[in-house]
């Protein structure tokens, strides 16, 4: 019983960190998204220019190329999402979960078959 006890409170505290983890790591990509949206909006600007040529035009395109690989990665660091079991309750008649109360393509591994009866 312990054990059991000792294992479910290591399995919270894992999920835990881990959600500690991503939730740190939300805060730094948002802290990320807004400079790096401000640096990209003037430089989309100067690359639009038909003036800008030579070394300047490399360098507005490495800063633009720079600045998109920084947005998908903050997209990517947002995306992460904890899977979290849910607990759903069994649908119940009367008190207790049945066959019928089940949806069907749990029945045959959710409730084992009554003595005689075939599937």
């Amino acid at each position: 019983m312990h054990r059991e006890q000792i294992a479910s409170i290591t399995r919270k505290n894992k999920l835990d960190l881990l959600e500690a983890k991503v939730s740190l790591f939300t805060e730094v990509a948002n802290e990320i998204r807004t400079p790096v949206a401000l640096i990209a909006a003037p430089v989309e600007e100067i690359a639009k220019r038909a003036d800008v040529y030579g070394e300047l035009r490399e360098d507005v395109d490495l800063v633009r190329k720079n600045c998109e690989r920084l947005r998908v990665l903050v997209n990517q660091i947002l995306s992460l999402k904890i899977p979290r079991p849910v607990k759903m309750p069994f649908p119940r008649r009367n008190g207790r979960c049945t066959r019928h109360c089940l949806p069907r393509r749990w029945t045959r591994c959710a409730v084992p078959p009554r003595a005689g009866a075939s599937r």
